[in-house]
């Protein structure tokens, strides 16, 4: 089975964990008054659940990476992001890292399923199939 990052930067001169910190780097941004990254796993602010890690795209020349599956598979929902709106009192529109007056912070709602399958192996001459399937949301 071979997975990959959703992001796929230049490998340049990078070790393999070199390059797969900066795949797979997450935002800087913390909670005030914490080292909590933004959008840590499994628990994030006010010590709330929280189904995935925040990754972050580099951005070679100042363009974001395109987003990749983690292998190969088929789509299998995909939910449309709602345009974003200005309204700070809509529900996406938080911010958890504002403490002051609210400002707008959009958070997409879009979201994807696809499904996986992959062999691991056999039992005697009979492979052996599974079917895993991943998710990427805003």
């Amino acid at each position: 089975m071979i997975l990959s990052p959703p992001f796929l930067p230049e490998t340049a001169n990078h070790t393999e964990e070199a390059w797969l910190d900066i795949a797979m780097a997450q935002p800087d941004s913390t909670l005030l008054g914490t080292r909590t990254f933004e959008g840590s796993f499994p628990l994030s602010l006010g010590m709330a659940w929280h189904n995935g890690l925040h990754i972050q795209s580099t951005q070679p020349a100042g363009v974001y990476l395109p987003v990749r599956a983690i292998a190969d598979g088929v789509v299998v929902f995909v939910r449309l992001p709602t345009p974003p709106k200005t309204d700070t009192r809509h529900p996406l529109n938080y911010n958890p890292f504002d403490h002051g007056p609210p400002t707008a912070a959009w958070t997409s709602d879009g979201f994807i399923v696809i499904r996986h399958t992959t062999e691991i192996g056999a039992a005697g001459t009979v492979p052996t199939a599974i079917t895993y399937f991943s998710a990427c949301m805003h």
